[in-house]
């Protein structure tokens, strides 16, 4: 048993342990599938950052979903929940679906998808760190 911990404890300085999914619980299980959803093969993480728009650095210890949120919120991996809250409630703002109706249909698909991927993030994040 203590055998295992030490085990693990080494692999988690190596970046071994994070390697894969990083939570297991049953509830991040919906955020897995909406995040499957709505990043689809367009991902820029599971590319290797190919495609992405911006070059940005991969800390090996955060899950790729997680790097997603934080560039969907346009934050850095440090920031605390209450900057996270903050992004959230100033990216709602602009891509709420209701400040785009007299947008073209295209539009307002681009910002409904945009929103999605914004709630889902500040959903993992608060369910994350128990907020």
């Amino acid at each position: 048993m203590l055998f295992d911990r030490i085990k693990n404890i080494i692999k988690a300085s190596t970046g071994e342990f994070f390697e894969g999914r990083t939570y297991t619980d049953k509830e991040f299980e919906d955020i897995d599938a909406e995040y499957e959803r709505l990043f689809g093969q367009d991902n820029p993480t599971q590319k290797g950052q190919q495609g992405a728009s911006h070059q940005t650095y991969q800390n090996p210890y955060l899950d790729p979903k997680e790097v997603e949120f934080y560039q969907v919120l346009n934050l850095p991996h440090n920031s605390s929940f209450e900057q996270i809250r903050q992004a959230y409630k100033n990216l709602i703002k602009v891509y709420h679906p209701d400040k785009w109706i007299h947008k073209t249909p295209q539009e307002q698909k681009q910002a409904a998808q945009k929103a999605q991927q914004i709630n889902l993030a500040y959903s993992y994040f608060k369910k994350k760190m128990n907020a």
